[in-house]
């Protein structure tokens, strides 16, 4: 249904809206500098390097600089991969019914363990990849490594926040009419 999908790719941007706020709010606030921020305003320079920035490079470049916690992509690359990761297992172990709805009759239990497995890694596809953009922040010298961690978590903590209220939202489109008249004449009585 075309209500279904909305509220999940509502729930999704409003995670990743959220997401990128905060980080960007706690990048201003913090200005931790970045790993490679000396190369920035010392380059020729052995320590004591001194008090302020002599590089012939933009302002905005050295603002950057002073950007590094926590980690703006690994923060939304979290957000989106729990997300979606999340949201495609509710989708298709709570929301179809359970693992019984990914078993097939005329398989064999074996195979269908098999299938079963191979969907859970497929639907953790997104979570490892936010794990890859975090990891590529390090390794590029870009964040240090509780820049990344802590950006991550953010983004997770965010998204499980907005998919708890997007599935809450999601089984009362899914019940049906009848099921809401008697829910709510057992809350009267």
């Amino acid at each position: 249904r075309r209500d279904v999908w909305l509220v999940a790719w509502c729930g999704c941007w409003e995670s990743y809206a959220w997401t990128t706020t905060i980080t960007q709010l706690a990048k201003v606030w913090i200005q931790e500098p970045r790993p490679d921020f000396r190369d920035r305003c010392w380059p020729d320079l052995q320590p004591p390097f001194p008090a302020d920035c002599q590089a012939n490079v933009s302002t905005s470049v050295i603002e950057d600089g002073l950007k590094s916690f926590p980690s703006g992509h690994a923060s939304t690359a979290g957000s989106l991969g729990v997300y979606l990761s999340a949201y495609a297992m509710w989708c298709a172990y709570k929301r179809r019914g359970g693992s019984q709805h990914l078993a097939m009759s005329a398989i064999s239990n074996a195979c269908t363990q098999l299938f079963q497995r191979a969907t859970f890694v497929l639907f953790l596809m997104p979570f490892i990849g936010g794990v890859f953009v975090g990891a590529s922040r390090v390794y590029d010298w870009r964040h240090h490594p509780w820049d990344v961690t802590t950006g991550f978590g953010i983004g997770g903590v965010v998204a499980a926040c907005m998919l708890s209220r997007v599935i809450s939202e999601l089984e009362m489109l899914d019940r049906t009419p009848e099921a809401q008249v008697k829910e709510e004449q057992g809350l009267r009585n």
